[in-house]
């Protein structure tokens, strides 16, 4: 017995072609190319890890973080807070 997927495939067109507006043509989102970005290293302060952040070459932005700056600070606060509790106990 043959599946024939070829009726659903043009019903699917079909129902695209239908949202569509008239005379528009659906265009691929644009992703940046590698070109476009940078890498930079750095050192968190606090917690003495290193970072690398993602940067748009020509807006100068930073795009993405590993790990996180927040989450570094976060944890460099937790540290400090246990640390605080650890000296008051004594």
């Amino acid at each position: 017995m043959r599946i024939d997927n070829l009726g659903a495939f043009q019903a699917g067109r079909e129902f695209d072609q239908k949202l569509r507006p008239e005379g528009r043509e659906m265009k691929e989102p644009e992703t940046p190319r590698a070109s476009q970005r940078s890498v930079r290293y750095q050192k968190h302060d606090s917690t003495n890890r290193w970072m690398i952040q993602v940067v748009d070459k020509q807006s100068d932005e930073v795009i993405r973080e590993i790990p996180d700056r927040r989450r570094l600070d976060m944890a460099a606060a937790m540290k400090n807070y246990i640390g605080k509790l650890q000296d008051t106990r004594c």
